[in-house]
């Protein structure tokens, strides 16, 4: 990401110290003349800082008092505030457990133990434990299929889902290579003006099956209330819009690539492009955190961290098979969940998402 002016860092500083929670309401700021030395800056380039928080909803500036956190953060702030914070806490837990030496698969367990533990209606079965069989699932990351694991887990303890995010295409290839049972993808062929099906042929030229699990709706997130006035893809190229970016290979990246090349607008221009991610909460949050203008992405994420959301495509995604699913218990458990009311019923409490062909499925390269 290209560096930011001094005055930024210095209220991206304090106000990461006001999300977090380390500055409470009517803590007060340091003087002008006292931070402009720690800055090795002068007094105007921290007062700049100082406006902008203020513009911001987050500091007041009374004469002769200094300047203070305001006692009561604005709407959008605040709820901006709240889902940072649990961001900040999940990933202050994700960091001390990776630091206890636990790997991510020994995380991703104990959390699924810790929800059972709190969902749980009733007694635990005193049927015989049955040994656990995983189903592997590598590919794109979407939060309606994170939430309807976290179902799926519940329901079915001896079929647990591991889930890798490497994004629609490593998801592809790692189904090939025998590193999954189920890939999830939702990349956009500039040829064809489809989803999915042209790219599970050319990898997997053997055959595969693929069930819908949702079409999304994606555009552009942005801050709430677009204060810069972002409008569409012309808008990327200017100096005071940051943009961050997907990774490479990602459904998401593949169809923002297109749209840029459909408007001749090259990469090179765009602050921020380089800038990756890895998932659409991990860019919608660094939108909330102002450490972005813009990004690309699902509007579930951008109502999680309650930014505003522009309508671009109502895109595809799939759960690609290969097609000898049917000697596979779980997958054949999976899918049934899939295709069940269950299962639509919970896709359709989160914003954003099309039912309308979840659970269709179909067969590629007969």
């Amino acid at each position: 990401m290209a560096q930011r002016e001094l005055f930024q860092q210095i209220a991206e500083h304090f106000r990461q110290l006001i999300f977090r929670g380390e500055m409470q309401s009517g803590d007060r700021l340091p003087a002008i003349r006292d931070l402009s030395q720690q800055w090795s800056c002068t007094p105007g380039t921290v007062q700049r800082a100082y406006k902008q928080l203020a513009e911001e909803g987050l500091v007041v500036s009374r004469h002769g008092q200094g300047t203070s956190v305001v006692a009561q953060l604005p709407p959008s702030q605040s709820q901006t505030l709240r889902s940072v914070n649990l961001v900040h806490n999940a990933e202050s837990f994700l960091l001390e457990s990776f630091t206890l030496g636990y790997n991510m698969d020994e995380i991703e367990s104990a959390i699924h133990v810790a929800l059972d533990h709190w969902k749980q209606a009733s007694t635990e079965s005193k049927e015989p434990h049955k040994k656990e069989k995983s189903i592997h699932f590598n590919g794109s990351h979407d939060p309606a299929l994170i939430w309807l694991v976290v179902n799926f887990d519940e329901m079915h303890p001896s079929f647990p889902l591991k889930m890798t995010f490497t994004g629609s295409l490593g998801g592809l290839i790692a189904l090939s290579e025998n590193r999954a049972d189920i890939a999830g993808c939702h990349l956009f062929d500039v040829q064809t003006k489809t989803y999915n099906d042209p790219f599970i042929r050319r990898i997997l030229p053997q055959g595969a099956i693929a069930i819908t699990l949702a079409q999304r709706r994606i555009g552009w997130i942005t801050t709430a209330g677009n204060p810069k006035g972002f409008t569409g893809i012309p808008d990327l190229k200017r100096d005071d819009i940051i943009f961050v970016n997907r990774q490479s290979g990602s459904g998401t990246r593949v169809l923002l690539d297109s749209m840029l090349e459909s408007q001749h607008i090259e990469q090179a221009a765009i602050r921020g492009y380089s800038n990756v991610v890895w998932t659409h909460s991990e860019a919608a949050q660094l939108v909330a955190e102002s450490k972005a203008d813009v990004a690309f992405g699902l509007e579930a994420a951008a109502q999680t961290f309650h930014l505003d959301f522009q309508f671009i495509a109502l895109e595809q995604y799939d759960l690609v098979m290969k097609n000898d699913y049917e000697t596979n218990e779980g997958l054949q458990v999976f899918i049934n969940y899939i295709q069940s009311p269950t299962a639509k019923n919970r896709i359709n409490k989160l914003v954003g998402y099309d039912t309308s062909l979840t659970g269709k499925m179909r067969v590629i390269n007969e």
